[in-house]
């Protein structure tokens, strides 16, 4: 239903796009004149064709409106620059460079405003998101394919904006997932030997040890195996989900 335009390069700043409904039941195709100042949409269930003048002196106007550099991102980070979440991106960014160069050290530090690219990965879980290695990897390549070996603080929150979900881990999803697992249909309940299986043998699977330290930071303590799970259970109890949150939204938060 929607076309738009979009302008180059593909950074992740919402102010370089536009979109607008073209067709009411839904597009079937788009072209574009070969000067590149019309485009020819046809409609699905409306069976309507519609000549569009494209005027991409809009886009460029919401640009410049939105700002420059940074700014279009760090207004999309919660709370914005000055923000609590923001502030604390600051701090971890700095302690990641001093890590770099070593935290017991008495040399006369060098502030370069830059931190390995290996520390992507660590930066990401303190702002709060948490991806999987196929994230990881795309993430890093995204970085290294420009040739960058270390990053700034102004790629880090590119990053950030561009990969981590817009929503949140809805309840609706775990239940999925634990149905996937071979949750009993009735109860929803999961052995927890069964999930333990799944996450050693399947996906992106963890060795004895990565398990044993997700769980010991989780609970605090190993499963024996022998424990009944259902979805709840395991949002409120293993991943520390708010019931209230839960309840209110609709919504497994953190």
């Amino acid at each position: 239903r929607v076309m738009g335009v979009i302008r180059l390069p593909l950074d992740g700043n919402p102010n370089c796009a536009m979109g607008l409904i073209a067709h009411a039941g839904g597009l079937r195709s788009l072209s574009i004149s070969h000067d590149g100042a019309f485009a020819v949409s046809a409609g699905q269930e409306d069976y309507g064709v519609f000549v569009w003048e494209i005027d991409t002196s809009a886009v460029e106007a919401m640009a410049l409106m939105g700002g420059s550099d940074l700014e279009p991102f760090q207004a999309l980070v919660p709370g914005g620059k000055d923000g609590e979440l923001y502030d604390e991106m600051k701090d971890y960014f700095y302690l990641a460079e001093l890590r770099a160069q070593g935290e017991n050290s008495t040399e006369e530090r060098n502030i370069t405003g830059r931190v390995p690219l290996q520390a992507v990965p660590d930066l990401m879980r303190a702002f709060g998101y948490y991806p999987s290695e196929f994230e990881i990897r795309e993430m890093l390549h995204e970085c290294s394919r420009t040739g960058k070996e270390t990053v700034t603080m102004g790629d880090l929150v590119r990053l950030y904006v561009n990969h981590k979900p817009v929503e949140g881990v809805e309840a609706a999803q775990i239940d999925a997932a634990f149905s996937a697992l071979g949750a009993e249909p009735m109860t929803g309940i999961l052995s927890a030997e069964s999930l333990l299986n799944h996450l050693r043998r399947s996906g992106e699977a963890l060795s004895e040890a990565e398990l044993e330290s997700c769980l010991q930071s989780l609970i605090g303590s190993r499963l024996t195996g022998r424990e009944d799970l259902t979805a709840a259970l395991f949002a409120h109890q293993i991943l520390g989900f708010e019931e209230d949150e839960e309840a209110a939204a609709g919504t497994a938060a953190l």
